[in-house]
């Protein structure tokens, strides 16, 4: 996952952040494994990148949505304030 961060997929995610969504992603795949123990390998793998690329799509849009709202917060303070 740190491959994402760095390469700029996912951008504004603190250490905290990062730490958080990572909890989610175990939490997530710990609950498939338990519901499917005998499924192959390859097949945990291919549920396993989906489940982080779901993870790191929300997080992204997260991070987007949060700029957009500061960016915005900011034209309508100096629109207020001069």
């Amino acid at each position: 996952m740190e491959s994402f961060i760095q390469s700029g997929y996912v951008t504004g995610i603190n250490k905290p952040g990062i730490a958080k969504l990572e909890q989610r992603i175990m939490s997530e795949m710990e609950s498939f494994i338990r519901d499917n123990p005998k499924l192959p390998a390859d097949e945990l793998d291919k549920v396993a990148k989906q489940v982080t690329m779901r993870h790191l799509s929300m997080a992204r849009t997260d991070g987007q949505r949060e700029a957009k709202i500061k960016a915005r917060l900011q034209e309508l303070q100096q629109d207020r304030w001069g």
